[in-house]
């Protein structure tokens, strides 16, 4: 539903509903047969445009459609699913990729959502995909299998499957995964994930984050035993680092060609034909599309959210190179003094240095960290303490006390994704510091009058979940 329109879906065909004068229209005249999905795409609304409506059809087909319910033409995307599927960065296993062009695919699209200004997400039995539909182009799809439903919420997708489990997966650029997983000292799957998407990891706008000397800290963290062609596959990525003020192209050029397309590292293509002309036939086809970079195309997902993030402080790259000697020196206050003015926020570092002194002064380091946040965040706290919940309780309670009162409850809800951390968070604080059961539970386990008055060490933590 918008702006008082509704926009049904049936078995045959779509319909779309003025809910004020009570009449609605057929959109196009073809049917079709089975589940096929539409959404409203207000991308173009910040400009004082009408929002357009996409509508799938057979054979990987949809159609524009604007809002007065007329087809504008029909775009198809069978032959540029042709591209091979892109990775889950995921701890499970480790990430592999195949350049081989696959044969193209001929899908039905049960659902569309808008996922972005320029992008609509859809899924089948065999995996996710998202489109820049305007543009006609294939942004990436990704082997995710026997998924029910999504929700999207920003660049997060939660992905119901038949078996009832969820997968939250995140839509990131490359050098902001990579970042990620630096940050959780995931080190060995930051490496594979660079190596795997080198022509973003050497694209200057890359490179802004992910310097020669945050990689060359990458590969110091490898077991030269265990991942030595790791290794050396990470050196020669090193090498093939320009200087920043490079005018040289060539590094994003293509690693080979089909048909009127070039297939990046990523698996995403780089189309070259020029837009046409709307088609007044229905089901007549459209191949179309500006030439993006890899680096662009993924950009879509992370450009809106970071206008909407909180300036951070950033200090000289050389600040990182720090030995973590200096950081086994003094006490505690003493360690986060030097934490401060040394690592920059955004640093990869922070969350190492960070473990060093969770290691050596327990509990009382992490009630310290709240003023890392956001640079570190409460997940990374209870990766961190997974075995000492009640310490993840010491640093979250401290959290948000270091907010002002009237802000507190909703800067906790701000990290209740999924809802059900906020179960998982409550049986945690009234479980621990607390009166003993006698003096809240009778004999029968049933709670005592005024048994809530008692002294409850995480009393406020309670109320605001």
């Amino acid at each position: 539903y918008m702006d008082g329109r509704l926009l049904i879906s049936s078995l045959t065909r779509s319909f779309l509903c003025d809910t004020e004068r009570e009449k609605f229209w057929k959109i196009g005249n073809k049917e079709r047969d089975g589940e096929y999905g539409a959404c409203f795409f207000p991308g173009r609304c910040s400009g004082g445009q009408q929002p357009l409506i996409y509508c799938a059809r057979p054979g990987s087909r949809m159609w524009e459609v604007n809002f007065d319910g007329e087809v504008i033409s029909t775009h198809q995307f069978k032959k540029l699913l042709s591209l091979p599927p892109l990775p889950v960065i995921s701890q499970r296993s480790d990430p592999e990729y195949d350049h081989t062009v696959g044969s193209s695919q001929s899908l039905s699209f049960p659902k569309l959502l808008y996922l972005s200004e320029h992008c609509v997400l859809t899924w089948t039995e065999r995996g996710i995909y998202i489109f820049i539909p305007q543009n006609v182009q294939v942004l990436l799809w990704s082997e995710v299998k026997d998924i029910q439903d999504v929700a999207v919420c920003k660049n997060e997708l939660f992905c119901l499957h038949v078996n009832g489990k969820v997968l939250h997966l995140s839509l990131l650029s490359v050098e902001r995964c990579v970042e990620r997983l630096l940050r959780r000292g995931l080190w060995n799957l930051a490496a594979r994930t660079c190596c795997l998407f080198q022509n973003s990891i050497i694209a200057s706008r890359a490179r802004k984050t992910l310097t020669i000397e945050k990689l060359e800290h990458l590969k110091y963290q490898l077991d030269l035993a265990t991942y030595s062609d790791l290794i050396s596959q990470l050196e020669e990525l090193i090498l093939k680092f320009e200087p920043l003020d490079s005018a040289c192209s060539s590094r994003r050029s293509s690693i080979s060609s089909h048909e009127s397309f070039s297939i990046l590292d990523s698996g995403i293509y780089r189309i070259i034909s020029s837009r046409r002309g709307s088609q007044s036939d229905e089901d007549s086809c459209s191949l179309h599309s500006q030439t993006l970079s890899e680096d662009e195309r993924l950009k879509e997902f992370t450009s809106h959210q970071e206008e909407d993030q909180p300036d951070q402080c950033c200090g000289s790259p050389g600040n990182e190179g720090m030995n973590v000697s200096v950081m086994e020196e003094g006490d505690l206050p003493m360690r986060l003094k030097l934490l401060d003015d040394s690592v920059p926020f955004d640093s990869p570092l922070l969350i190492a240095y960070a473990t060093r002194l969770y290691e050596k002064f327990g509990e009382s380091a992490l009630r310290s960290l709240n003023r890392f946040y956001p640079s570190i965040l409460p997940s990374d706290i209870m990766q961190l303490c997974h075995h000492h919940p009640a310490q993840f309780l010491a640093y979250l309670d401290s959290l948000v006390k270091s907010r002002p009162e009237d802000q507190r409850s909703s800067f906790l809800e701000s990290f209740l994704q999924p809802e059900s951390l906020r179960l998982d968070w409550l049986l945690l604080a009234v479980s621990h510091d607390v009166p003993p059961s006698t003096s809240t539970m009778d004999d029968e386990g049933c709670p005592r009058a005024h048994s809530h008055l008692l002294s409850w060490g995480y009393s406020q933590l309670i109320l605001h979940l």
